[in-house]
């Protein structure tokens, strides 16, 4: 069975990979083949979630700020700020389940595993660079803590289907972690995407690889 991944060279010597957070198979097979042949591999994973660093939420009553402790890797925020946060993090997991439930029945996609721990194990037993690149997640939950009540409303909305992502969600989940995956490709290698002279891929989301593709295509 054919993998089902997105690829597509975004310049010369980068890749981008996109998956469905989940691999079959076809996919652990088509990506070893693509770390084999790469110097380096980066992932839209961060430090934080590679170390199984599980954030905690914590709501104080009319807490106006959202803050993160890094010592016990709390964020402390408002009850209703709280309450969103987490509607954000369990709607994504339930997102990722919807979109490979049923799919390829031959050759059934690991809801359970992460790709990226697959790539980043894979990739190190072969003595390949690797890169954590995705804005870590505690910098993400707190940009949207700070999201105007309107716009965390309508997000909260999005999660059961009512109203689309408003925009200033958006531009967090996905502009801004899209434009730092690649400024952190570049401070690794010392050079622009476009001067890169290792042959390199980048492991995304289908959604942040579908953005990518839309850049180049402008």
């Amino acid at each position: 069975m054919a993998p089902e991944l997105i690829e597509f060279n975004y310049t010369r010597y980068l890749r981008i990979i996109g998956t469905y957070h989940a691999l079959n198979n076809a996919d652990r097979a088509r990506l070893e083949l693509l770390i084999d042949h790469a110097s380096f591999v980066a992932l839209e994973w961060d430090q934080q979630r590679q170390g199984d660093v599980d954030i905690t939420l914590m709501a104080e009553p009319f807490r106006e700020k959202a803050s993160y402790d890094t010592n016990t890797h709390t964020i402390v925020s408002g009850c209703l700020n709280s309450l969103y946060l987490l509607a954000f993090l369990r709607g994504n997991e339930r997102q990722i389940r919807l979109a490979n439930e049923g799919k390829s029945p031959d050759d059934p996609r690991d809801t359970e595993a992460s790709e990226f721990d697959f790539c980043y194990t894979l990739a190190q037993s072969k003595g390949k660079a690797v890169y954590l690149v995705d804005l870590p997640r505690s910098e993400q939950l707190l940009a949207l803590s700070s999201l105007p009540a309107r716009a965390k409303l309508r997000h909260f909305s999005s999660f059961l289907a009512l109203a689309p992502r408003p925009k200033q969600a958006e531009e967090i989940i996905c502009q801004r972690r899209e434009d730092h995956m690649f400024r952190r490709i570049e401070e690794e290698e010392g050079c622009s995407l476009e001067d890169l002279t290792r042959a390199g891929i980048l492991v995304v989301g289908t959604a942040h690889a579908i953005n990518y593709r839309k850049r180049i295509e402008k």
